[in-house]
C-alpha cells in the first residue's frame, strides 16, 4: 500500500469527532518590544546596520544605513524632508534604543565585519570623530550638509547616510581592506553596504528586528 492509498483510507487523518474538536489559533510574529530588546542587546561598538523598507522621498534609493559608534551610540545622516533635522547640519547621534524606535515600524539588520574588535573600535572612532566630533565628546562640533552631490571619497562637509558608513569601513580601518575601492563619483546604495564587505570580511548578519 503506498502512503497516499494509506492516507485516503484513513480519512486523511481527520477523527469521527472532528466536528467537535475546538481549535484555538495561535498567532506567532513580531512584537516591538521585543524586537526593540534584541536589538539593543545585538549590536556593538563598530556594527553597522541596514533599514528597509524605508523610502526616504528624496533619495534614489530605497533603506537607510547607520553605523554604531559606540556600544551604546548610532550615528547617521537621516535625511531632512520631515523637518526634524535640517539639510545643512544633518548628522545626528541617538542612543540605540532611541535610533530603533525611529525605525520601528521597518526591518533593521545589523552587519558585525569579520575582523578584529580593534578594527572595528577603530571604524568606529573614525566615524565618530570625522561625522560627530573631533574630540569624540558628546557635543557635535561637525556639520554635515545631506547630499547625493558629493564625492565618495573625501567631501567630508556633505554625505548621504550609506556614504558615511562606507567611508568609515574605508578610512577607519587603515591598511585592512575592509571594502572594494570604488571611484570618486560611485553612489552607494544602504542595500549593497553588504556586498561592498571584500572577501575574507565579510559580515555576520544579525536579525532583522
Amino acid at each position: 500500500m503506498t502512503y497516499e492509498t494509506w492516507l485516503r483510507d484513513n480519512g486523511f487523518g481527520v477523527t469521527s469527532d472532528f466536528d467537535r474538536v475546538q481549535f484555538e489559533p495561535v498567532i506567532q510574529g513580531r512584537t516591538t518590544a521585543d524586537n526593540r530588546r534584541r536589538f539593543v542587546n545585538t549590536i556593538q561598538k563598530g556594527d553597522f546596520v541596514v533599514v528597509s523598507g524605508v523610502r526616504e522621498p528624496w533619495a534614489p534609493f530605497i533603506g537607510h544605513a547607520a553605523i554604531a559608534t559606540t556600544d551604546n551610540w548610532i550615528l547617521d545622516m537621516p535625511g531632512y524632508k520631515d523637518g526634524s533635522y535640517s539639510k545643512m547640519d544633518n548628522n545626528r547621534q541617538l542612543k540605540k534604543g532611541d535610533w530603533f524606535n525611529k525605525y520601528q515600524s521597518a526591518w533593521t539588520t545589523v552587519y558585525r565585519i569579520k575582523a578584529s574588535k580593534k578594527i572595528r573600535s577603530d571604524v568606529a572612532g573614525w566615524a565618530d570623530w570625522r561625522y560627530w566630533a573631533t574630540n569624540h565628546g558628546l557635543k557635535k562640533n561637525r556639520h554635515v550638509e545631506y547630499s547625493l552631490y558629493t564625492s565618495l571619497k573625501g567631501g567630508y562637509n556633505r554625505a548621504y547616510c550609506s556614504k558615511l558608513v562606507w567611508q568609515a569601513l574605508y578610512y577607519g580601518s587603515g591598511e585592512t581592506p575592509l571594502v572594494i575601492p570604488r571611484l570618486s563619483s560611485f553612489i552607494i546604495a544602504p542595500y549593497f553596504l553588504p556586498g561592498e564587505i571584500n572577501f575574507g570580511f565579510n559580515p555576520a548578519k544579525y536579525g532583522p528586528f
